[in-house]
C-alpha cells in the first residue's frame, strides 16, 4: 500500500496533491458520490446555468460572481448566457493579454 492511502479524505497542500506527485490512485476526497453527480441525460439534465448579461450592473457583478463560484465549487461546470457588451468584451481582450504575456514570460 502506497503512502496516504490510509489517509484518502485529507486535503492536499499545493505541490503535495495526486496529480502533482504522480499518485496512482484517485483519493476518496477526489470522489462524488453518484447521487451528488450532476446528470448528463438531457431529460433530467441538472446543468446551473448562469446570465452573463448583467457583468456591468456593480449590483449585480457580485451575485454572478458568486453564483460562478458556487458553480465551479458544487458541480466542476455551468452553462454561460453570455450577453457580451462592450465592457466585458474590453475585459475579455484585457484578460486574454494579460494571460498571454504571462504564458510567454520566462522563468
Amino acid at each position: 500500500m502506497e503512502s496516504g492511502h490510509d489517509e484518502q479524505n485529507k486535503t492536499f497542500p499545493i505541490g503535495e496533491t495526486p496529480q502533482e506527485t504522480r499518485s496512482s490512485y484517485v483519493p476518496r476526497s477526489y470522489e462524488i458520490s453518484p447521487t451528488n453527480r450532476a446528470s448528463l441525460n438531457p431529460e433530467i439534465a441538472d446543468v446551473v446555468v448562469i446570465d452573463l448579461a448583467e457583468l456591468d450592473d456593480p449590483a449585480k457583478r457580485p451575485i454572478i460572481v458568486k453564483d460562478i463560484g458556487n458553480a465551479c465549487r458544487n458541480t466542476g461546470f455551468f452553462q454561460a448566457l453570455l450577453h457580451i457588451t462592450k465592457s466585458t468584451q474590453w475585459e475579455i481582450g484585457a484578460t486574454k493579454n494579460n494571460v498571454t504575456n504571462y504564458m510567454e514570460m520566462k522563468f
